[in-house]
Parts: structure tokens; C-alpha cells; sequence
């Protein structure tokens, strides 16, 4: 999200009133889009896999934003970034909320909202530097800006475990057809 007014900043002459307003919503759209479905998904799939599908696709979608040949389809990739970044807010807070000590749930909640802030202030530093002082260009920019997310992928693969909940549903569920 903040990566984008940084990009809009770098554009802003070789684009129009409409070209702007698309794109500064474009990622907002998404949001929306992947906040409606990614719970259902979440429960089809299971929390993890869910998370990790959304964290690759916004990944995958900001690296490709970089190299989009136009604005168009600038704004299609940050729409498709959108719908990873809308998937990974509820499928994260409904995994940390199965899966965290049930003392320590709210507690630990409000760590994992609250992480937003140094993701903003990484890509606040990281445009400062890429486009201010050594002024490299958006394209770059957006590449780094993509990698909290990859890592974040990284490390919920290898870390983080399936909610008990989600499997002891599917478990029952499966008892309950072969009875």
C-alpha cells in the first residue's frame, strides 16, 4: 500500500487524472476482493495454505508489477497484489487466533497488526533511498518493496504449523462420511 504512492510519485507527469485514480485504487480493490473470499478459501484449504497462497500471489504480483510494459498493466498487477495482501489479513489473524495460546492469543494478535508499522517504515526508508538518493528508478523499488512479502513466505513455510482446528474439522468430517 505504501509502496504505491512512492510509484505514483515517480509516474506522476506521464500519467493522467484517470491513469492515477485507477492505480491509486487498484491495490484497494484487490483488498476488498481478497477479504471477501480468502476466509471461505481458508476454510476449504486450510488456514496455512491459504496464508501461503496469498502471501506468493502478492509476492508474485509486486515482482511482476515491475515489469509491466504499462500502466495498465501496472494497475492489473496491483489489483492481483491486492487480492494476496487482502487474502493474508484475515487468513493470518485466523491461524494466529487457532493456533497462539489461547492466554496469550490477544497479546499476540495485536504483535503480529501491529507489524504493519515496520513494514511501512521499510518501504518509507526504501523509497527515500532508492528514489530519493540514489533515484533508481520505481521499477527496482517495487522489486524490493515485494520482498517482506516473499520472506514472509519463507518463513510461514517453514515455521508456521496448520491450525489443529481446521485439521480436527476435516478429520471429523471424514469420520463422519465413513461411518
Amino acid at each position: 500500500i505504501v509502496c504505491l504512492g512512492f510509484i505514483l510519485a515517480e509516474m506522476e507527469d506521464d500519467l493522467t487524472t484517470e491513469e492515477k485514480s485507477f492505480l491509486s485504487s487498484a491495490v484497494f480493490m484487490g483488498m476488498l476482493c481478497g477479504g471477501l473470499i480468502w476466509g471461505s478459501i481458508s476454510d476449504s484449504i486450510g488456514r496455512r495454505k491459504a496464508l501461503l497462497l496469498a502471501l506468493g500471489i502478492n509476492t508474485i504480483a509486486g515482482l511482476l508489477s515491475a515489469a509491466s510494459p504499462d500502466i495498465n498493466w501496472l494497475i492489473f498487477f496491483r489489483v492481483i497484489a491486492g487480492l494476496g495482501l487482502g487474502g493474508s489479513v484475515p487468513c493470518l489473524f485466523t491461524l494466529g487466533k487457532e493456533i497462539f495460546p489461547r492466554k496469550r492469543s490477544g497479546q499476540l494478535l495485536s504483535v503480529v497488526a501491529g507489524m504493519w508499522v515496520l513494514g511501512a517504515l521499510y518501504v518509507a526508508l526504501l523509497g527515500w533511498i532508492m528514489l530519493g538518493e540514489l533515484d533508481i528508478g520505481w521499477r527496482l523499488f517495487a522489486i524490493a518493496s515485494a520482498l517482506p512479502s516473499a520472506i514472509a513466505f519463507g518463513f510461514s513455510y517453514e515455521i508456521l504449523p496448520e491450525s489443529t482446528k481446521y485439521l480436527m474439522t476435516k478429520y471429523l468430517a471424514k469420520l463422519i462420511v465413513f461411518s
